[in-house]
């Protein structure tokens, strides 16, 4: 094997990983001396065999969606192990699930070691059904990635995130961004990864803005500087977003034109980065036995009129949107918002996420929207137990650090799912 083939399997090791390896060797209890030492060449040849094995083991497994899962949903994973390499950089699309609104994958990406230049890759994604349909897509996570992804890595300043390591959740959306469920077709999932080389200096914005030190107004005029310096500067450690804000639309394009351009489009056209390489990749996922839904449905309660716009469940999570009207509405107590516990099969479903107001629109409606877990249940229930919480904020004036909930168990009413 020659030594370009041997670098490329099994590339140095990251700083993190090999201080572990020498703190597990300084961690390791002497036995009782033996009379013969190991010889030195033999000692650095299994030395440099643990760390080229810690290596090939990184490599192989990667970042994986199965970290953040319960494990009952790990038979739903899907392995893809989809590689893609050029002179900057390698990629690799590890695993994803789908569970019909939601989809989570997993991938790493990889700067190359002997490549003096940098690339700016920013990646986009789309979805379209087997009949050709083209779905909208939305992602909760994976802004870091969504943002532009510098090929060698720059110091990324988010908190928690591991460099080269990204995991991403989309939804399937409709025209208002709310979830929507697509069963029983095969979905493709394409990533086009468009690979951009900056024509001016690139420097990092140490100082985050500070309403305290400084305007907005002061604070941006900082990157229309660096613009007319012919110079990229970048915030939060690796991104454009402030710098991109400040772009003026080129010759033959309105400014409103330009806004709307996808942004790596924007920064080509602006001619201060290349596009030197397109490249997409694509994986496909299907959930045919996942999905249940309720009928839009209005509940008359006592002092309470509600109309359920959609309600759909899937095997990890239950989307409920209804709206309340506020004409006539009655509480048992004062309250600042109002939020829906969800139970199933007899359990309180985890809140994952809810949305939700105290204060009509001019629609005269409070509009609910909450997402809960179903890890804790036995597959898609057939019905779920919507309760009403009226919540009270803490007064600080009186010392009050923490929310009062009132669940009204009176009100609670049952969604039918099928």
């Amino acid at each position: 094997m020659k030594l370009d083939d041997l670098k490329r399997a099994y590339p140095p090791l990251s700083a993190d990983r090999r201080d572990a390896i020498v703190r597990a060797a300084h961690t390791v209890e002497e036995e009782q001396p033996v009379k013969k030492r190991m010889s030195m060449g033999l000692a650095l040849a299994i030395a440099l065999t643990l760390l080229m094995a810690g290596t090939a083991v990184a490599l192989v497994m990667g970042r994986s969606v199965r970290e953040y899962l319960p494990p009952k949903f790990a038979d739903r994973v899907i392995d893809i192990h989809d590689e893609y390499e050029n002179q900057w950089f390698r990629v690799r699309i590890n695993d994803a699930i789908f569970d019909g609104v939601r989809m989570t994958f997993a991938l790493n990406m990889e700067g190359k070691a002997d490549r003096a230049d940098e690339v700016f890759v920013w990646p986009v994604i789309s979805a379209a059904t087997a009949s050709g349909k083209q779905l909208k897509v939305d992602f909760e996570s994976g802004y870091e990635f969504f943002d532009g992804v510098w090929m060698p890595e720059r110091s990324i300043l988010y908190p928690g995130f591991e460099a080269g390591e990204y995991t991403v959740d989309a939804l399937l959306v409709d025209d208002d961004y709310e979830p929507r469920a697509n069963t029983g077709e095969e979905i493709t999932w394409r990533l086009d990864f468009h690979v951009l080389k900056p024509n001016w200096p690139v420097a990092e914005h140490k100082e985050p803005f500070d309403s305290d030190k400084m305007s907005h107004q002061d604070y941006m005029a900082q990157f229309e500087k660096a613009y007319a310096d012919r110079q990229i500067l970048l915030t939060y450690g690796d991104t454009v977003v402030e710098w991109i804000s400040v772009l003026p639309a080129p010759q033959g394009i309105t400014k409103e034109e330009f806004l709307v351009l996808p942004q790596w489009e924007q920064l080509v056209r602006s001619g201060t980065f290349d596009e030197v390489e397109h490249f997409a990749r694509t994986f496909s996922t299907t959930a045919q036995d996942s999905l249940k839904q309720a009928e839009p449905e209005t509940y008359a309660l006592d002092g309470m009129t509600l109309h359920l716009r959609n309600a759909q469940a899937s095997y990890m999570a239950l989307w409920v949107e209804l709206e309340v009207e506020a004409k006539g509405l009655t509480s048992p107590v004062p309250y600042d918002a109002l939020r829906l516990e969800a139970r199933a099969q007899g359990k309180v479903l985890q809140m994952i996420s809810f949305a939700g107001s105290g204060k009509a629109a001019d629609s005269g409606l409070l509009r609910l929207r909450g997402e809960y877990g179903l890890a804790g249940v036995e597959g898609v229930p057939d019905t779920v137990t919507l309760v009403p919480v009226w919540v009270r904020y803490p007064d600080a004036s009186k010392g009050e650090t923490q929310s009062t909930d009132f669940v009204e168990e009176g009100r609670a009413f049952e969604v039918k799912l099928k």
